[in-house]
């Protein structure tokens, strides 16, 4: 999905820039024990050209349980690790139940499986990963235009989308009106949210922007199936962005 990626409804068509603010793998796996000290530990080793800087910090679990009708809270702690790569734009972040690649700059859905296939092959071989719990891809589009009035998406955005932003609260009132979704279907799912975020809330809304988030995501994957997992996952996010927008959007990710 994004630059150089083709619409279903035109073969031909080519987009010179997109609207992606973060593009998210993830995976969540059994709890493995991960050894990263030193130079020369295997995982840190595999994934150095890629991901050279590496900063250790701790997170915090939090878990709350029922006991005989009593909630318990529960707080524990372990290590994240996070590698970020020479530009500091893309960055990984390992613990014993996840990982997780993001990128700020997307150029293209191949380039982005490169990154994942060099962090999630020493994973799997250096770890025994047997089964991901959950797999998910996400893409956040975060579209913004210049000029306009902040809530008029008439000639951008699928008119199915903007139904419930302007037509039960006044215009001049709105500080921020996002929606969510969730679709299942065969071997996954998908959530997707859109609407008006503002990054100005709580003020009312002055800046024209359009949130379209799509994530989608299984559950109990073995790693063999990952990239078929991934490639379908890719074409839903695209197809379902397609049919999000308009030409007046197209026309502007075509400049």
């Amino acid at each position: 999905m994004g630059k150089g990626k083709s619409s279903p409804a035109n073969s031909s068509l080519k987009y010179k820039k997109n609207f992606l603010t973060d593009v998210v793998f993830r995976i969540d796996f059994p709890s493995v024990s991960l050894q990263m000290e030193g130079k020369d530990a295997p995982y840190r080793k595999a994934i150095r050209k890629i991901f050279p800087k590496l900063e250790s910090r701790t997170l915090t679990l939090f878990k709350t349980t029922l006991t005989k009708g009593q909630k318990i809270d529960e707080q524990s702690q372990q290590p994240l690790y996070i590698f970020t790569g020479k530009s500091g734009l893309e960055r990984l972040e390992l613990s014993a139940a996840f990982l997780s690649i993001s990128t700020k700059k997307y150029s293209s859905f191949k380039d982005f499986q490169r990154l994942i296939k060099s962090a999630t092959e020493p994973l799997t071989t250096i770890y025994s990963a047997k089964i991901f719990r959950r797999v998910g891809l996400r893409y956040v589009n975060q579209i913004i235009l210049s000029e306009g009035h902040p809530l008029d998406w008439d000639k951008y955005i699928n008119a199915s989308l903007l139904q419930t932003i302007t037509t039960f609260l006044p215009k001049d009132n709105i500080a921020r009106s996002m929606n969510q979704s969730v679709a299942s279907f065969d071997d996954f799912r998908m959530n997707f949210a859109f609407g008006v975020f503002n990054s100005e809330f709580p003020s009312v809304v002055t800046r024209r922007e359009f949130i379209l988030d799509i994530d989608c995501y299984s559950e109990d994957v073995e790693p063999d199936m990952l990239f078929s997992r991934l490639d379908l996952f890719n074409t839903t996010a695209l197809k379902y962005f397609e049919m999000s927008i308009l030409d007046g959007l197209r026309d502007i990710m075509r400049q």
